[in-house]
């Protein structure tokens, strides 16, 4: 593994190997780089084990070939595995095309350790195959390998009677973006306690600081109440040594997910998807700082109003932020999208994050209104240019 992800040379077939180190009751992302120098037809890539139950009862997922520890899913609505090189049709899904010759893609996987072992290591075995056909061209086994200095005591959100409070323990997880991984899992050890609980509160989750609600992610859809039916996680991270930051995930992988519940204006959700949200939180009273989700492709900060709670929005298909996305502070109509790959998180983000924990009083400003967030500031052009990432399938 390389600059966090792992290479997949099409042209080399079958019986391929890479690691991937597993971050423990966690989602760890699996960034695979896909080349051909030949070119091949259109293909998808899907991990090589499902539980015949899971297929059965619409469950799109898939499990580590030898362990039952880990949940491997994708997203975009691809039933059948994310496609290896896509084109948008009709402004409202991707379809599968030809790779061609020097052809280079990024696919994304998400790696969900559930326990309750915690295995030395475990394999993946992804196919890249040919819908059509069913042949299967190439191959990568993916070794997932525990961290090699894992501590005792990691303090991790943990989930009884409804609500989410945070293990004992001496030690955090370093940040880990979603779309650029870190090579390995790093942990940093914690001087200090954080008050800080997750709740279910009707359509909505709520973190609370010291039972003060910071943050609150509402579902509109209501899909994300059918627990059984919609995986749910969070996560914390140590950001830097003024932050914390609050990961939270949402699954949608069962087909049946939508029976019965409310999806009013925002429409059926795609399955599988994912979405997630990243919190900064001031590690001395848990002020929200910064936020960020995902929009069609992007990773998309804003920066939090001081003194309100934090808003988020969960349930929109990705058409739907798509189109949203040109009607916001970060539209095409502002500035142009990065034609290289630009990542938020490695400069930008961490410089804004320390101004906004360090200043005296932050400035109110001028509210934004954004799609998937409420509550955050309109910034001004130079600094929405900077918030908003590349598409990340550009690596």
């Amino acid at each position: 593994m390389s600059a966090g992800y792992i290479d997949f040379d099409l042209d080399k077939g079958m019986g391929q190997a890479a690691v991937l180190v597993y971050r423990p009751w966690s989602v760890r992302t699996l960034k695979v780089k896909v080349t051909t120098q030949a070119g091949q037809p259109a293909l998808r890539l899907h991990p090589s084990r499902v539980r015949p139950r899971d297929e059965r009862d619409g469950r799109i997922r898939a499990e580590a070939d030898n362990s039952d520890d880990f949940i491997v899913s994708w997203g975009g609505g691809h039933e059948a595995g994310p496609c290896l090189k896509s084109v948008d049709k009709l402004k409202a899904f991707e379809e599968c095309v030809p790779l061609t010759s020097e052809d280079t893609s990024f696919i994304f996987f998400n790696v969900h350790h559930i326990g309750p072992d915690v295995p030395d290591d475990a394999q993946v075995t992804l196919l890249a195959y040919d819908e059509t056909t069913g042949e299967t061209a190439a191959s990568i086994t993916v070794d997932l390998q525990k961290p090699a200095d894992l501590p005792q005591g990691v303090i991790r959100p943990s989930r009884q009677n409804g609500v989410w409070q945070l293990t004992p323990g001496q030690y955090l997880p370093l940040y880990d973006s979603r779309w650029w991984p870190s090579d390995q899992v790093t942990y940093e050890a914690q001087t200090e306690t954080y008050p800080l609980t997750i709740r279910e509160e009707g359509d909505k989750f709520v973190v609370d600081w010291h039972g003060r609600t910071i943050a609150a992610i509402t579902d509109y859809t209501k899909s994300v109440l059918q627990t059984d039916k919609v995986g749910v996680a969070f996560e914390l991270f140590a950001f830097d040594q003024w932050s914390l930051a609050l990961r939270a995930w949402f699954f949608w992988l069962d087909k049946s997910v939508d029976d019965g519940a409310t999806l009013g204006m925002i429409g059926r959700h795609e399955i599988p998807d994912a979405e997630r949200f990243d919190i900064l939180l001031r590690r001395q009273d848990g002020a929200p700082l910064l936020a960020c989700t995902d929009m069609h492709w992007r990773e998309m900060w804003a920066v939090a109003l001081p003194k309100t709670t934090l808003e988020a929005t969960l349930g929109m298909g990705w058409e739907t932020k798509k189109k949203l996305l040109q009607d916001t502070v970060f539209g095409s109509g502002d500035h142009a999208v990065p034609e290289k790959p630009y990542n938020p998180t490695e400069k930008f983000v961490p410089r804004l994050a320390q101004r906004e924990a360090t200043v005296t009083t932050r400035a109110k400003g001028t509210e934004a209104h954004l799609p998937m967030l409420h509550n955050v500031a309109k910034p001004d052009a130079r600094t929405a240019e900077r918030l908003g990432s590349s598409d990340v399938r550009l690596g």
